[in-house]
């Protein structure tokens, strides 16, 4: 029989998937976790699956479909149980190759919005936007990232009014007419155009209720799975804002509320305040400076999302030599990694990840999210996409892992 299944990394590729096989079944419910969902499935039947029950319906399956995926995969899984097995353990995942990580292996607190467990990556559409921060967005190609994020199973969106000033917001509209039962919609407040048309800090309760109501009416929804200030205001308490979205989460607009880009003593005492959901903050290669933070989330168990694990970009390999972008361009102003002696830091980085994808055959942005998501404490990673073809490259970050040697030489080189 089972002793154990262990945590399925994506829906999608099962059958790389299941650990720890013996050779006989027996009658027996198996809890499953899997980066979309966390599920049980009853399986009867000894020395093969007869019958197997799904307790929740996951993503776009039906409980039938998902039942007879798993059917078929758990009976080809025993008649080559001899085949697998536990590949080591440690912080990146054993010694069992250069990918070779285990959800179970990890520690960190998984994101539950809306009663559904979150998946480990989300799609970010700052780039959607547009506007001066990313250049035109090709609409048509944005929407389609959309689209295939939910078709691979990444229910989580995050957006921003700040991002192209609500034209991502708008896009999401029209991509998920129709879909929004299947997304996890995060937004935020607190970061405005003042007078004079430049970003500016403001999260007065008066505005933090405008703000959100603007939003809704762009995203054409009556509620957000959460809402995170996006940055504090050096003009107004943390406090007062909290009391905002604390009034907001009453009155159903929201239904829970994060934090982004806080340091350990803001989010302490916003913990000590009220019920912070998720803290999404910085980390990648690039820039791991989260320990504080982290060990905050550790103690009071608040999921931590990271943003930035591609340094915008950069760790995707496609950047040969320093571009040149507009002076107002994001890469420029916000991801400083494009420009002098940090364009050169950035690509040493950039070139062992593209060395480790390299041997096991997969994009080097999945790689790099990888080592992201193999942190302790890390709950998940968003990723920007301007396109189909780079939101499945990075999907693929999920089916792999990282060995503690592979991932210690790609954030120090040796």
């Amino acid at each position: 029989m089972f002793d154990k299944l262990g945590q399925l990394k994506d829906l999608w590729q099962l059958k790389n998937q299941i650990q720890e096989i013996k050779k006989r079944l027996d009658n027996m419910v198996i809890k499953v976790d899997s980066p979309h969902h966390v599920f049980e499935i009853t399986v009867s039947g000894s020395q093969e699956v007869k019958e197997v029950a799904v307790s929740e319906l996951v993503n776009n399956f039906s409980r039938e479909q998902l039942a007879e995926e798993l059917k078929t995969v758990i009976n080809k899984a025993v008649r080559d149980s001899q085949g697998y097995g536990r590949s080591g353990h440690g912080r990146y995942g054993g010694h069992g190759g250069l990918f070779a990580q285990s959800l179970s292996d990890m520690s960190f607190t998984p994101l539950v919005l809306s009663g559904k467990t979150a998946p480990r990556l989300g799609l970010g559409t700052w780039a959607l936007g547009g506007g001066k921060d990313w250049g035109p967005a090709d609409v048509p190609e944005a929407e389609n990232a959309v689209h295939a994020a939910l078709d691979a199973g990444i229910c989580l969106i995050d957006t921003a009014p700040a991002y192209g000033w609500g034209r991502a917001e708008e896009l999401l509209a029209r991509a998920l007419k129709g879909r929004r039962q299947q997304v996890l919609l995060a937004d935020k407040c607190g970061i405005v155009l003042n007078e004079d048309g430049r970003p500016d800090h403001d999260l007065r309760p008066e505005s933090v209720f405008a703000q959100c109501n603007t939003s809704l009416s762009r995203l054409q929804t009556d509620y957000l799975d959460i809402y995170f200030i996006h940055w504090p205001d050096p003009k107004v308490p943390l406090s007062d804002a909290l009391g905002a979205l604390e009034q907001l989460k009453e009155r159903g607009k929201i239904r829970a509320l994060g934090l982004c880009n806080v340091n350990a003593e803001q989010l302490s005492r916003a913990a000590a305040q009220t019920s912070v959901t998720c803290v999404q903050n910085p980390l990648s290669l690039l820039d791991h400076k989260q320990k504080e933070v982290l060990a905050v989330c550790a103690e009071k168990k608040i999921p931590f999302m990271a943003y930035g694990a591609l340094g915008g970009g950069i760790l995707s390999g496609k950047y040969r030599q320093e571009p040149n972008f507009r002076r107002g361009d994001a890469r420029r102003y916000f991801y400083k990694y494009y420009f002098g002696t940090n364009f050169d830091g950035a690509q040493a980085v950039a070139m062992r990840v593209k060395e480790a994808a390299a041997q096991k055959h997969c994009p080097p942005s999945a790689a790099a999210l990888a080592w992201t998501l193999a942190q302790d404490g890390v709950s998940g990673a968003l990723f920007g996409a301007r396109n189909a073809r780079q939101v499945r490259e990075n999907a693929a970050a999920l089916a792999i892992g990282l060995t503690e040697r592979k991932a210690a030489y790609l954030e120090y080189g040796n």
